[in-house]
This record gives structure tokens, sequence and C-alpha cells, in this order.
């Protein structure tokens, strides 16, 4: 291929090789921005699906986070109904103790 070059070139006339020369120029022009426009649509990708995932990121923590307070409050609240229980039945006791002495005086 490189000598089938060659020959031609030497047939060539000097403004056809200039042209040549000027083609191969710009196609390797228009080839680097061609690749440079990709990159870039790459990184702009990358860039807007990085963003999404700490978006969800967040949404999710958020989310496990507010799971977390509530079940903390719940067993806080289940607690204190329990303590509020037994207090109310050791009142009770109380009550019924104070009645059965006072009658049996």
């Amino acid at each position: 291929a490189e000598q089938k070059k060659e020959t031609r070139m030497n047939t060539m006339t000097v403004q056809e090789r200039r042209d040549a020369v000027e083609e191969e120029k710009r196609l390797k022009r228009e080839n680097l921005i061609n690749r440079h426009e990709e990159m870039h649509a790459e990184t702009i990708r990358k860039k807007e699906h990085a963003e999404r995932s700490t978006v969800l990121l967040k949404a999710f923590t958020m989310y496990k986070y507010v799971q977390v307070l509530r079940h903390k409050n719940n067993k806080k609240l289940r607690r204190q109904a329990a303590v509020d229980r037994f207090h109310r039945a050791a009142y009770s006791i109380q009550k019924s103790w104070r009645v059965y002495f006072a009658l049996r005086i």
C-alpha cells in the first residue's frame, strides 16, 4: 500500500499533491474533532449518571434514616406504654388494698 501511494505521489502534479495533503490534513482534523465531541458527550453522560445516583442515594439514605427514627420512636412509645400499664396496675392494686384496709378497720 505504501509503495502504491509513493508511485501515485510520483505521477501526480504539484497542485494535485498539495490538494491530497490538504485533504489528509482536513480528514485528520475532522476525526480529532469528532473524537473530542464523543469524549465530551461521554463525560456529560457520566456526570448525569453520577448526579442521578447521588440523588437516589440521598433519597434512600433519608428513607432509611426516617425508618430508623420511626423504629426508635416506636420502641420508646412501646416501652412508655408498658410502664404506664404497670403504673396503672400498681395504682389499682394500691387502691384496692386501701379499700380493704379501710373496710377491715
